[in-house]
């Protein structure tokens, strides 16, 4: 068996224990119990827990980049753009499981020198996709050419993260027809012109007599 084969079959026993146990329950020990392997050689591969998270996380964004590399972003559909956005919700029961492991890695930045870095280029990804998107839906006319580039892409970072903080929370709450719908609303809106800049309005104190 070489390496790459190896480090599949143990990414495989880590998606199952996350299926049967939970994400508290990912560690060295119990995905080489779960892949009937020694400890130490399990350590060959990932010598600590936060190496075995990015792995996953890893796996889970060449999944997103391979669905999303399907797709023809420039092709100036809406329904297209949709389907773009949804590769980054996980609006199904296995990428939930997915997303909670991301979840995770995320939560162990605040304790984790090094998880912080792996999360904060998770997160600039993430961001660079966003941009990406915004300046070849406006060469199709998906986006208004008027509106602020930079600004909506955190817009539209801000919705995915929050959306899928949402289904991982409750997902009967926000079913995929749901947030299919909330994401079409949004591109929608986007090939308008951005409202205009309402002024300031001064607040005037009151002198009492």
């Amino acid at each position: 068996m070489d390496h790459d084969e190896r480090r599949r079959l143990l990414l495989d026993a880590l998606w199952r224990i996350v299926d049967r146990d939970g994400t508290a329950a990912i560690t060295i020990r119990n995905v080489a119990a779960e892949a009937n392997i020694p400890k130490s050689t399990m350590e060959h591969y990932f010598p600590d827990r936060l190496g075995l998270l990015q792995a996953a996380v890893d796996q889970v964004v060449t999944n997103a980049e391979g669905r999303l590399g399907a797709l023809d972003i420039f092709d100036g559909r809406i329904d297209t753009a949709v389907e773009a956005v949804m590769v980054a919700i996980p609006d199904s029961p296995q990428r939930r499981r997915e997303s909670e492991v991301w979840t995770l890695l995320t939560i162990e930045r605040r304790s984790n020198a090094d998880a912080s870095s792996v999360a904060a280029s998770l997160d600039e990804a993430v961001r660079n996709s966003c941009s990406l998107a915004m300046n070849a839906w406006t060469t199709t006319g998906l986006v208004h050419p008027d509106r602020d580039h930079d600004f909506e892409a955190s817009r539209l970072h801000a919705l995915i993260d929050g959306l899928s903080l949402h289904t991982l929370h409750d997902p009967e709450a926000l079913p995929p027809r749901r947030i299919r719908a909330i994401v079409t609303a949004h591109l929608s809106e986007l090939a308008g012109p951005p409202a205009p800049t309402r002024p300031a309005q001064r607040t005037h104190s009151r002198e009492h007599r």
